[in-house]
């Protein structure tokens, strides 16, 4: 167990990868025990073997993994000042892929309101932000510089945000 602390400016644009340890067939349980988040601020678990969400703020993540697991990759924190539901039922129609020819990041979808890309490394640290052009139904990011691995990006119009994994290889 480690303990993190965080800036609490900006705390609601942070993306932490969570590194675990455990045997396949043992139960798991993730919760915030004594933890001091601002007020209004909610704690999310993603897992994105499942592909779901988890409020910690609220509830515990337990499960029993089929396999071992070692390291980061498969769970990561998000902070919220607003539901993570709610946001993402705002982003529906959108599509976020890799060209991994081009090396760029395609985001195919409309936006009404200006729209900022930011693109976080595994370890949680913005490495690209972009403004998205909301007169064109695909914006490509060019990504030539970043290093192979696993990315997330962040979509944010106004308070609403959508983030997703993506891959370069």
């Amino acid at each position: 167990m480690a303990i993190q602390t965080l800036n609490t400016d900006g705390i609601n644009a942070i993306v932490i990868p969570l590194g675990l340890n455990a045997n396949a067939g043992e139960q798991v349980v993730i919760s915030l025990g004594d933890f001091n988040v601002p007020a209004n601020t909610e704690v999310y678990l993603e897992d994105n073997t499942d592909n779901s969400f988890t409020l910690l703020t609220t509830a515990a993540y337990n499960f029993v993994p089929n396999t071992n697991l070692n390291g980061t990759g498969r769970f990561f924190l998000h902070f919220s000042a607003n539901v993570l539901a709610t946001e993402a039922a705002n982003f529906k129609g959108i599509n976020i892929y890799t060209d991994q020819t081009e090396r760029t990041i395609v985001i195919e979808g409309t936006f009404v309101n200006k729209t900022e890309a930011f693109i976080y490394d595994m370890l949680g640290r913005k490495v690209k932000q972009y403004a998205l052009d909301t007169l064109v139904n695909t914006n490509v990011l060019n990504v030539n510089n970043l290093s192979l691995g696993v990315y997330f990006i962040k979509l944010q119009e106004g308070n609403k945000q959508y983030a997703q994994k993506v891959i370069l290889k």
